[in-house]
């Protein structure tokens, strides 16, 4: 039981590891994005697995929130093909981002112990935010072009 115990508690710092981790690479507190910083925040006032997870899904709640407003952006910007190539991308994104969340679930969540509940919201919580973060990278090379 003890060892078991352990495994799980090595596992949760493992993933909090793995999900603060990208958002400290070379960054600074002000360089970080406010949706990093309110998870971080949020995980360390209720550590108990189902906080993390509570706190996982509303970052990933706000990081949802956040790319449709950069992709409302983008589309108020782009006219013709390149605004119908991003439509035809966003809506190919999202039959990805479902498919891979059902996927994680399954190969992941449905695992023994609550911990793999949280590594598989982790996972989904990554998805939306690297594609938000792509968005983002779209109107920086539009601003820069």
């Amino acid at each position: 039981m003890r060892s078991g115990l352990f495994r799980g508690t090595a596992l949760c710092v493992a993933l909090l590891i793995c999900l603060c981790l990208p958002a400290y690479a070379g960054q600074s507190e002000e360089k970080r994005d406010p949706i990093d910083i309110w998870l971080e925040k949020a995980m360390e006032k209720d550590s108990s697995t189902h906080g993390m997870r509570a706190a996982i899904r509303e970052a990933a709640r706000k990081w949802d929130a956040e790319m449709n407003r950069v992709y409302g952006r983008l589309m108020k910007r782009l006219k013709g093909p390149k605004r119908d190539a991003l439509h035809k991308a966003q809506r190919a994104w999202l039959k990805f981002r479902d498919a891979e969340t059902a996927a994680s679930f399954e190969i992941i969540g449905r695992q023994e112990g609550t911990m793999w509940l949280l590594v598989s919201e982790g996972h989904c919580l990554e998805i939306v935010k690297r594609r938000t973060l792509q968005l983002r990278g779209y109107e920086s090379d539009l601003d820069n072009g």
